[in-house]
Formats: C-alpha cells, structure tokens, sequence
C-alpha cells in the first residue's frame, strides 16, 4: 500500500511551489528568495535554490537559482518548462567562481536612481568566493532575462575584524531602498549577527554597523517597514522590522532546530535598535519553515519560507520527481495581541483582510450525549482549506480538543495528523501516525521528525471565549494559523493516498463549526 517504487511521481503539491517533476529525478531546491512584483509584465516572481542533477547520494547541492512566475503572488507556478536560458534554471551555477550560487536578493531599480536605466535589476547573490563567501553582483535589463556576472561587489573584508570574530559565515543578503536616507541598504549574515552595509551605487557597499542575535547563526534577514493594524484592521502607522531566521536552539525559540523569527524596532539608516521585547520572536512553532522570504508592492507585505528542515532534507525522500517545497505566501503585519506586546501576524493571501466568512453550522461536540465531529459532514481531498471555530460551552474550555487531518484507514491500521488544543492554551502538532512514510524510510525516523512540535500555553489567551483554527492541507505539508494569524505552525506530513478525513473531538463539552473551502 505504501511501496513508491514503482510509482514516478509522488507527493508534489498542487498549491504549493517545487520544481516541475521529472520521473527518476530528485530536483532538489531549499532556500527561497524575496517576491517581486514584475510591474511590465504583469507577473508576480520569486526565486530558490535548485540543483536539478541532486540525488541524495550527492550530498549538500551545488545550488543554481531556479525560478516561478504568475499573475498574483498566489498563482505563480515553476518556470522550469519556460527558462529564458533554455534549461531547468534559470541562473547557472557555472557562472560563479565555485560552482554554486547561495542565498540573496532581487531589486528593481523602477525609477532609474543608480542610473541603470527604469527597471534595471540588480541580482546580489551569495557564495564562495572561492574560499571565503562573498556576495556577487548580477545584472539585467529588466526582469525575466537571464543576468550577466560583474563579480564580487561585497566581501567579509569590509566587516571590522571585531565584528567578524573570525567566522567565515558571509551570506544570504537581502537588499531593500531606504527611502528615508536615499541608499541602497544590505543585510547580511555573518555568523551569529546580521551586518548592515549602504551603496549610493549599487556596486560599492559600505559597512554601517551590525546586530547581535540570541546566539546561535542567524541568517535571510529581510529588513522592511510593515503596516501596523488595529483591533478595527485600521493602519495608525508603520514600523521596522527583520524578518529572518534563526538555525540552533535559543531562549524563546521554538522546539525545533531552526525556525523564522521577527525583530521590531527602528532604523535610523546606520543602527537597527530591535525593542527590548521584540528580538527573535518566532513566526512559526512548527519544524519545516526557515529561510525567510518577503517581498511587497506598494501593499499588504507577503512573507514565506522554504518547508524544510537540515535535520533530514538530504535525506532519500517520499518524494517523487523533485524533492522539497516553498510555503504558500502569507500576507503580514504588525498587530497587538492580548498581552499587550506587539507582534508579527502572518495569514494566507486570500483572507489577509480579515476572517469573515468563516464556519459552518454550530454544533456541540464532547461530553455526554454529544457526538464528535466527522468527515462525511464537509467536503476534503488532498488539498484545501479547513477553517474551525471553537466556542466555549458555560465559560469552560474542554481538557483537550484535538483535530485530526488527513484521516483514514489502510489495512487494518489508523493514520491522521493531530493537532491538539489544550485547556492551559497549549497547542500540539503530532505526526508520529501520520504515515509510515517519512524522509530517510526505512531507517528510523530522525530525532527531529518523530517528535511532536508545540505553541507555548503564553501565547494564546485562556480568557477568550472562542478560538478559529485554519489550516491549509497540501498533498505533502499542514501550514496551521490560529485566530487569524496570531499565531502559526507548520509541517510536512506523508499521508498514505486517500486519507483525507477529517475528525474533531473533545474531552468536555464545546461548540465548534467547521467549514472547508479551496485555496
């Protein structure tokens, strides 16, 4: 029932990104770049590291930059089949001095301020430089075509040595105008701090100052201003933030190895000052989302990741055809949340305004008498949206109220995915039944897979009387955002074909309506 061998293509997703599937292939991509809105051409597009000849016997891939490309930030799918250099990628390896091209950014000169010409594009890219890593600069005309390599433009040796500290991590920039100074900033990774540098032309960088992080190596940081919103969804304002990650275990950090994290504060076009309260705050509690990416266009600002964790992405795969996936990209901003304490939200695309619309009809489940909630009462498949809204019954919450996913049977043995809310606010992803399937099969599960992932109990208020739950179901990853972004969670999952139920149960009495859509 489980045996893929003789199958060619399993597990690709039908809304998240991967490369286009080639039978016996592996395809691998990991990191993701920022989004561009491609204003001539009418397309969304963004960017990852891909190594089309990867097998897992290969070890770590020497990464080309692949690319996607649709009509809204939603819709874009792989441009494998539609590269302008008439392969799977679409700027080559070969290219660099080392043979791999890593982490970086995208910039769009629209109205021509470092003399380019309107719509010069400006690719920084990390990698080694042979030896050291440096950031290399690419040019193009404009978006779409295939750039051309002037070179290291930015090296570990503008960084002071006290800075340094004798690492060699110099990588995974991200590159953004600061209107407010006129200058072209760059962030960078180096090691366990982030080093902000300025150019006034877009080849010659300046090192400005850096900013320690919670210890362990911090990397992708994307150094934007976002909307700030109240309870009413009004904008009072804005204000700085880094949208990064963080690789290695740290106080206030999640359960797993890695994470993306957020840091509010002020930029004063030399210093980011992160707010006391607001360094590494977790995006995402659950074990396959790092290597932040973001992007925005006069709008709402969209955040995503790759979903993927080192602990076990190089090893031989479910997958089929390709071998892992970027997250569906999520609308984000800066809201309050019932502490008191700002914080970054983050919600799918389609319902980034708001979360009206939601739910089916109201019904009682747990306790005596009460029946618990089934499948054969909303509509499922591999992929699609289910949104849950809990309402207490008599001021109480239940001890525990757990809703399965990907639900079924398959000879003689039960599968699902839970994700278990408990009364002091804690909220549980567990996998361990989700499928028999797992990165590295047969061998056993990595530490890091077999082991349930949890939203601290602090994080959501016991008070409220009513949570929403959604959850976007793809063939291969759960992506969970609880009372309208607040909070989110999100893993792969390998369910056997054709568990897709869905099952809701309490141990007390509570109100719940369900309702599933497409997304």
């Amino acid at each position: 029932m489980m045996d893929l061998s003789s199958v060619s293509v399993a597990y690709y997703p039908k809304r998240h990104l991967a490369p286009v599937p080639i039978p016996g292939r592996h395809k691998w991509q990991n990191d993701g770049q920022n989004y561009v809105h491609d204003r001539e051409a009418g397309l969304w597009r963004t960017w990852a590291l891909g190594d089309p000849e990867w097998t897992p016997d290969s070890g770590f891939p020497a990464t080309s930059w692949i690319s996607y490309s649709g009509p809204t930030i939603d819709a874009m799918t792989s441009d494998d089949d539609r590269e302008p250099s008439g392969k799977d990628v679409f700027i080559d390896k070969n290219s660099s001095l080392s043979g791999t091209y890593w982490s970086g950014s995208v910039w769009v000169d629209e109205e021509n301020r470092l003399g380019r010409g309107c719509g010069s594009v400006y690719y920084y890219i990390s990698g080694p430089a042979p030896v050291l890593q440096a950031i290399y600069l690419l040019v193009a005309d404009r978006l779409g075509e295939v750039p051309y390599n002037l070179g290291m433009c930015c090296s570990p040796d503008l960084v002071p040595d006290s800075v340094r500290d004798g690492g060699r991590d110099f990588r995974d920039c991200r590159v953004f105008w600061d209107d407010d100074h006129s200058q072209l900033v760059m962030a960078a990774t180096i090691g366990t701090r982030f080093a902000f540098f300025r150019s006034l032309n877009g080849t010659s960088w300046e090192f400005l100052s850096s900013l320690e992080g919670p210890g362990p190596l911090v990397e992708c940081p994307n150094v934007m201003k976002l909307k700030v919103l109240d309870g009413q969804g009004n904008t009072p304002g804005y204000k700085w933030a880094i949208l990064g990650a963080v690789q290695g275990d740290y106080p206030g950090g999640t359960q797993s190895n890695e994470c993306c994290a957020a840091w509010l504060g002020s930029w004063d076009g030399t210093r980011f000052t992160p707010d006391e309260q607001s360094r590494a705050i977790p995006l995402d509690y659950g074990p396959d989302s790092y290597a932040t990416v973001a992007g925005s266009d006069d709008g709402p600002t969209y955040v995503g990741c790759w979903l993927g964790n080192w602990d076990y992405s190089l090893l031989p795969s479910p997958y089929k055809g390709f071998q892992n996936i970027q997250s569906y990209p999520r609308a984000c901003w800066i809201q309050t949340d019932y502490s008191g304490q700002q914080k970054v939200y983050t919600f799918p695309v389609e319902k980034a305004d708001g979360i009206t619309g939601i739910g089916g009809p109201r019904q009682t489940i747990g306790g005596e008498g009460n029946p618990d909630f089934a499948s054969d009462e909303v509509e499922t498949s591999d992929c699609y949206r289910l949104d849950v809204v809990l309402d207490q019954v008599d001021g109480h919450w239940p001890e525990e109220v757990r809703i399965s996913v990907n639900k079924g049977r398959m000879e003689g043995t039960e599968y699902s995915t839970d994700l278990i809310i408990y009364r002091n606010g804690q909220i549980t992803f567990d996998r361990t039944r989700a499928g028999i399937l797992y990165p590295g099969y047969p061998n056993e599960p990595p530490e890091d897979w077999g082991k349930t992932y949890s939203i601290p109990a602090g994080l959501k208020s016991n008070a409220a009387s009513s949570m929403i739950v959604t959850i976007l179901i793809d063939t291969s990853s759960l992506e969970v955002f609880i009372n309208g972004g607040q909070i989110s969670l999100t893993g792969l999952v390998f369910p056997p074909k054709g568990c897709t139920g869905v099952d809701i149960t309490a141990t007390q009495p509570v109100h719940v309506s369900v309702s599933t859509s497409d997304y």
